[in-house]
């Protein structure tokens, strides 16, 4: 999901907008359609097509890029690839560690 996604959205509005219950069903549901179509239709293609050797390069592959992903919006990056390529593994740092200090002061406040 890009600049404009549903998640986006939901971080713009905030909790406490009227219509974020509504826009978050729906991300929810757009979710479950995405990771419905990659089961049964993707990933099992990918695995008649590939050799064992390669999926397992892949799965390196995308490992590597969610751990430099950024786990929340950040629309000022916009939607060039250049731009989150090179954004998107410092945002990605930044991310964790914003999350670490909030789990941490969460469970010890």
């Amino acid at each position: 999901m890009g600049a404009g996604s549903g998640s986006e959205e939901l971080y713009d509005l905030g909790g406490d907008h009227p219509q974020f219950d509504t826009k978050l069903e729906a991300l929810a549901n757009a979710v479950e359609k995405h990771l419905s179509a990659e089961e049964n239709l993707e990933f099992p293609g990918l695995r008649e097509t590939m050799s064992p050797e390669d999926l397992m390069k892949l799965a390196g592959v995308l490992e590597t890029a969610e751990a430099t992903a950024p786990t929340r919006p950040h629309p000022a990056t916009g939607e060039s690839g250049t731009v989150n390529t090179l954004a998107g593994p410092p945002l990605a740092l930044f991310d964790r560690a914003r999350d670490r200090i909030r789990d941490w002061t969460r469970d010890n406040t």
